[in-house]
């Protein structure tokens, strides 16, 4: 199901919209909590990148090299900071972005897997891992394929209807132009200037990917008032999760929460185990201790 998308729910998710039309969201914005145990929070990020190094694949670097959800977590990885992650495989040469380092899920020849070569949750860890990897010639490849194929940037399945499942949603063409911006590159307009707007999270993987969004707008410069409404509003039911309280700015529960012994992540963190658990942890202590 696309989760960046226009419309929303509830009386918070309105009012976002509000702001976002009216121009009132402020870059940067956010909760700040200031008293942190910098010392345990570096740590515990040098010890996950050790422990994610370990479990991933020697090749590619990537969490998973065989998942069909691979360049999701691949990205998410690099964007954490996991400089291992050869992020660049979730392209192909011309551009078209894909789900296992290299090619397609499955991969030719092989039964079984996934039968659209891309989806909105791999195209989203592809944006994000290569901004974190400051891949600018990647991202601006990436961009033009989209935008050379109106959207277009993967082979659905046999139905014509399924198209939409393989074409890239508004809010991740935005957060891929400002990405490019930002590494000094030409962002396509107008995505640029389109504002993010959440639809309210369906599932447990819908709010994965909502989490992921805003935490890179945040790091983008792009998180304003809106986006801080979105994310408060996703905290319910998800009050024990460490990433949505990073994301709503809840620094000093997020850092109590990753920074337990008895931490069980999210349910959207499944697969590859324990890989996926150390991307999740790592991501939080990104956020925690990024300026």
């Amino acid at each position: 199901m696309p989760l960046l998308q226009y419309g929303f729910a509830d009386v918070r998710q309105i009012l976002a919209i509000c702001l976002l039309l009216l121009g009132c969201g402020t870059r940067g914005t956010a909760k700040s909590e200031t008293s942190l145990p910098v010392s345990d929070l570096r740590a515990a990020q040098a010890e996950t990148l050790s422990q994610l190094s370990g479990a991933s694949d020697p090749s590619s670097g990537w969490p998973s090299a065989s998942d069909c959800d691979g360049a999701l977590w691949a990205g998410e990885a690099a964007f954490a900071g996991a400089s291992s992650v050869n992020i660049a495989l979730a392209l192909q040469p011309d551009g078209r972005p894909t789900r296992e380092p290299g090619h397609d899920c499955p991969p030719p020849g092989a039964p079984g897997g996934a039968s659209h070569t891309t989806s909105t949750d791999m195209q989203l860890g592809t944006i994000l891992g290569l901004y974190g990897a400051r891949d600018a010639a990647s991202l601006e490849l990436l961009q033009s394929y989209t935008e050379d194929n109106g959207g277009i940037v993967g082979t659905p399945d046999a139905v014509v209807t399924d198209l939409a499942y393989v074409e890239m949603k508004p809010g991740q063409r935005s957060l891929m132009a400002m990405a490019v911006w930002q590494l000094g590159g030409s962002p396509a307009e107008p995505w640029l200037h389109t504002p993010i707007v959440y639809g309210p999270p369906q599932n447990d993987s819908s709010l994965h990917l909502a989490l992921l969004s805003l935490a890179g707008e945040r790091e983008l410069g792009s998180f304003g008032e809106a986006d801080q409404l979105v994310a408060d509003s996703l905290l319910v039911g998800a009050s024990g999760d460490a990433l949505a309280q990073a994301v709503a700015g809840n620094s000093s529960t997020a850092a109590a929460l990753i920074l337990s012994p008895s931490y069980s992540p999210p349910s959207y963190v499944r697969g590859s185990l324990p890989a996926y658990a150390y991307v999740h942890k790592l991501l939080v202590l990104h956020i925690l201790l990024s300026p």
